[in-house]
C-alpha cells in the first residue's frame, strides 16, 4: 500500500472509530490507551477529558461518568487499530507490532525492551517514530501526551512521524 493510500484509509478507519465509540468528530486525533497499571489509567482519565483529542481506554473499569472524548471498552476489535493515531502503552509492552502494521504511533517509556527501533521524534530533523516518556506515572505520561498533540498541529510532522512509523 502507497503512503497516500495509507493516510485516505487511516482517515476512513478513523470516522469509523469515532462513530462506532460515540466520539466527537471534530477531534483530529484518537488515540488508544492501554495500562496494565488501572490506577495510573484511572488517574489519566480525568485530564484526558479536557484534551481536543479522543481517547479509548483498554479497562476492565467502566466509567463512572459520562465524558465527551473518552469511551472505555475491555477489549477492541483489531480492525479499528487503523483508526488510531497513536498508542499510549507501559513496560507491558506485548504485541506492539500488532499497532506498527498499522501506523499507529507509539508513545511508551523511555526504558522499554524495544528501544533499539523506537527513537523519539525530533520535528526539526523529521526523526524518530515514537514519544518517550520517562517514568511511569500520570504525570510523565500526560507530558508526552500534550508534546505529541502540540506537534500534530503542523500537518507535516504528523505526517513525518506516520511515515517514519510506516518505514519500521
Amino acid at each position: 500500500m502507497s503512503f497516500p493510500d495509507l493516510i485516505k484509509e487511516k482517515q476512513t478507519y478513523s470516522l469509523r472509530v469515532k462513530n462506532e465509540l460515540n466520539l466527537p468528530k471534530k477531534n483530529k486525533t484518537n488515540w488508544l490507551i492501554v495500562l496494565s497499571n488501572q490506577t495510573l489509567s484511572d488517574n489519566l482519565i480525568e485530564w484526558l477529558s479536557v484534551l481536543d483529542a479522543n481517547f479509548v481506554v483498554v479497562s476492565d473499569t467502566p466509567l463512572d461518568k459520562k465524558l465527551k472524548n473518552i469511551s472505555v471498552v475491555n477489549e477492541l476489535s483489531e480492525e479499528l487499530d487503523y483508526g488510531f493515531d497513536f498508542v499510549v502503552w507501559d513496560n507491558e509492552l506485548s504485541n506492539l507490532n500488532r499497532y506498527f502494521e498499522k501506523w499507529v504511533v507509539p508513545l511508551v517509556p523511555k526504558e522499554n525492551h524495544m528501544s533499539s527501533i523506537l527513537k523519539e521524534f525530533n520535528p526539526m530533523k523529521s526523526e524518530g517514530n515514537s514519544f518517550l516518556y520517562d517514568a511511569e506515572n500520570k504525570w510523565s505520561i500526560f507530558y508526552a501526551i500534550t508534546r505529541y498533540l502540540e506537534n500534530c498541529k503542523f500537518p507535516y510532522d504528523k505526517k513525518n512521524l506516520v511515515k517514519n512509523v510506516f518505514e519500521i
